[in-house]
């Protein structure tokens, strides 16, 4: 059985296929998830929220406030981290 040629050449025909389906995979995922691409992200920190949103929302962004606390010399309402 394992002597036999068509064996070894079914083998090889399968190695293949699955060498060029990993290969189409690899590429149809770097154009769907747009691999490499930047999107810049304006800098909010030590702007008011209100400022901060209505950057946010030109650019094409959603603010999303996480949490609020008070820190001393810093105005209520400024923005004071940013995850980027």
């Amino acid at each position: 059985m394992f002597k036999s040629k068509y064996f070894w050449l079914h083998i090889g025909l399968i190695l293949i296929a699955i060498c060029v389906l990993i290969a189409i995979v690899f590429s149809l995922l770097g154009m769907y998830t747009h691999h490499g691409e930047k999107i810049p992200i304006p800098k909010l920190l030590e702007l008011t929220v209100d400022r901060g949103t209505n950057l946010c929302e030109d650019a094409g962004f959603e603010l999303i406030v996480s949490d609020s606390v008070f820190v001393v010399g810093q105005r209520g309402g400024t923005i004071i981290a940013q995850k980027s």
